[in-house]
């Protein structure tokens, strides 16, 4: 390719069946419906030979989702190539595809960065002061691009289109020159705290495959964690570290309590200054134990997930699976029952984990202020 790609991600291939091919520089992963289906959707992604040995894993998850996984600069990169339903799609065959969305993002580790790339049929329209959405979006905001923006907020991921300035021909994605209509529907979309640096994303004019949508191409940079990481390693052996739950400071009772703690712990004495140093050090450890606790490690899972919402997704996905073995009409009517109030306790439990924290920033302004 004369634009010297690296990494490309293709959606609506129409391509049949799953697997991978050698396509002259590039490893080609594709993932599409069966063959014994019409053509329809598609993804695809392809890899540069030169980093064939780069490669971990790749996974045809649906017609409308592929996912790669490859080393580079020691880090583990995850691309998720996606090809989501149009914005006049049905909305309980949108509400599944979100879910499914979501599931497959909660499956990547926490350690990995993400890049998620393709036709998303959502327009995210342009926003101020906001970590998901930049100014340099088009004005049109659809339900598509609201579901979108949504998944990114509780997920922390940005998408970069919106954040570049780039005259219009470099900003629209999709043409439709019959009835003069334009938009913004393919995205790059990467973690908000990321050691990806995305340089640009911009619309390249020159690439024409017969397809009403632009080659939307990324200038990207890895940085290296390698030596980083051996080095603190090396420097750190020796080191103790330890987290408490800082999230507990919060509550008054427990911020009373480390108070005093500390307080019963703190003593002058005629020690040297190292010494007096280390104590100060002991006794601020040890009543952050006592009043704190340790930290838990932190889940991936949204703020309003709990063990009830995680066993009903649970039996969900079992039902699925026995839908998928013998497609009767009572299986599919149960798992679209479960579907169903699965989301609206999703709504509910959101809506009330909302209050508890707005009741909570109300408190602590005492009111004064919206």
């Amino acid at each position: 390719m004369k634009r010297k790609v690296d990494i490309i991600v293709l959606s609506e291939t129409k391509k049949k069946g799953i697997g991978s091919e050698s396509l002259r520089e590039y490893i080609h992963f594709f993932s599409g419906v069966g063959k014994d289906q019409r053509a329809k959707a598609g993804v695809s992604i392809l890899i540069h030979n030169k980093y064939k040995n780069k490669i971990r894993s790749w996974e045809p998850l649906s017609e409308r989702f592929i996912k790669v996984t490859i080393q580079l600069r020691g880090r583990s990169i995850t691309i998720l190539g996606v090809y989501v339903l149009n914005d006049d799609a049905a909305v309980q065959a949108k509400d599944n595809f979100e879910e499914a969305l979501r599931e497959i993002i909660e499956d990547i580790p926490n350690s990995h960065e993400i890049i998620v790339a393709g036709d998303l049929n959502a327009r995210v329209g342009r926003q101020r002061s906001s970590k998901v959405v930049g100014i340099h979006g088009e004005e049109v905001l659809n339900n598509n691009g609201e579901r979108l923006i949504n998944i990114c907020e509780e997920y922390e991921l940005k998408i970069m289109n919106t954040f570049f300035a780039h005259k219009n021909i470099h900003k629209y994605t999709w043409y439709q020159h019959t009835r003069g209509l334009k938009s913004i529907i393919d995205y790059l979309i990467i973690k908000q705290r990321s050691g990806l640096v995305v340089k640009d994303v911009r619309v390249n004019r020159g690439a024409e495959c017969g397809s009403d949508h632009r080659l939307v191409m990324a200038k990207i940079y890895i940085t290296f964690i390698g030596n980083t990481l051996q080095k603190e390693a090396k420097d750190t052996d020796n080191i103790d570290y330890q987290k408490f739950n800082l999230e507990s400071l919060q509550h008054a009772s427990t911020r009373r309590l480390y108070s005093s703690r500390l307080e019963q712990k703190l003593t002058i004495s005629s020690r040297s200054i190292e010494d007096e140093y280390q104590h100060i050090k002991d006794c601020i450890k040890k009543a952050a134990e006592e009043a704190l606790g340790n930290a838990m490690k932190k889940s991936n899972k949204p703020f309003w997930w709990d063990n009830d919402i995680e066993g009903k997704i649970l039996a969900k996905k079992e039902t699925y699976l026995k839908l998928l073995q013998t497609n009767d009409d009572e299986t599919r009517a149960e798992y679209k029952r479960m579907n169903r109030e699965i989301k609206q306790q999703v709504i509910k439990k959101k809506n009330n984990e909302w209050e508890k924290r707005c009741q909570y920033i109300d408190n602590q302004l005492g009111g004064t202020r919206s």
